[in-house]
């Protein structure tokens, strides 16, 4: 993945390319039957929709207790906040099984 961002952001070099790296997590414990790249690609979907074509890159990994996160670098400066909304709109399933557990 080094080599691939390396690459990619030698191709922008000069081109005033404002870079974010995100990591995105599955809220609670991951159900395998649930199509998990489909959660991704939902979540770039709506970001693409919000923020017109984005380039990326992204990786999935496990944690240590078994769950899913995906580490992305896009090509375009995108607020937290919005990071975050669609993020929990995209893995809705999820947030709610994890607020049942730890209720505020």
């Amino acid at each position: 993945m080094e080599k691939t961002i390396n690459k990619w952001s030698y191709t922008h070099e000069g081109n005033n390319v404002q870079w974010s790296f995100i990591t995105l997590t599955i809220s609670s414990k991951m159900n395998h039957s649930i199509n998990h790249y489909k959660l991704i690609k939902q979540w770039i979907e709506n970001i693409e929709y919000r923020y017109e074509k984005i380039n990326y890159v992204w990786k999935a990994e496990y944690q240590k207790n078994g769950n899913l996160h995906y580490h992305l670098m896009i090509d375009r400066a995108i607020e937290w906040k919005i990071v975050r909304k669609q993020w929990n709109k995209t893995q809705s399933i999820y947030v709610d099984k994890y607020q049942e557990k730890n209720p505020f």
